[in-house]
This record gives structure tokens, sequence and C-alpha cells, in this order.
């Protein structure tokens, strides 16, 4: 059906659409790799922590309490620094 002469048209084409294949196949993979790496970064993403909600006025808390206080002053102070506002209301 097709001339002998056409043959190396279609082995040109064969080739560049493996070479399309190969390539969409590598795009693909990279999507993959990036959407795990989002979903696990998405997976560590510290909690945010209000603190307007919790009653610091209030009562002074038994022992236990100033523990978890006390531990989340220190994280707050590692992650905004000691002069960040949230931080100065939980110290006092």
């Amino acid at each position: 059906m097709d001339l002998p002469e056409s043959k190396q048209y279609h082995v040109e084409a064969t080739n560049t659409l493996r070479d399309q294949l190969r390539s969409s196949q590598e795009q693909v993979n990279r999507d993959r790799q990036t959407m795990v790496y989002l979903q696990s970064m998405a997976g560590i993403s510290a909690p945010t922590i209000d603190l307007d909600q919790q009653s610091l006025s209030s009562k002074p808390q038994a022992k236990p309490g100033c523990r978890s206080s006390k531990a989340q002053l220190k994280d707050l102070q590692v992650r905004y620094g000691p002069n960040y506002p949230d931080v100065r209301k939980l110290a006092q």
C-alpha cells in the first residue's frame, strides 16, 4: 500500500512518538514525586495554637498544667522568638 520510500518516514514518526511517550511518563513520575513530597509536608506542618481561647488569667493551674504551659511557652519561643506577642502573653 505504501511506497518503499515512505518506510523511513514511518520509522521516524514511530521514534518521535516513542520519545513523546517516554517524556510524558517521566513527567508523570516527577508529578507523583511532587505529590508525595507535598503530602508529606502537609503532615509535618505544626499545629496552630490559639492562645486567645485559653484562659490564662483564670485561677493558677496545678503543677501538671504548669508543665504544659512551660512546654508550650518553650515551643513558642523556639518557633517565634521571645518578642512575639503571643509568647509575651503566655510568659505573663
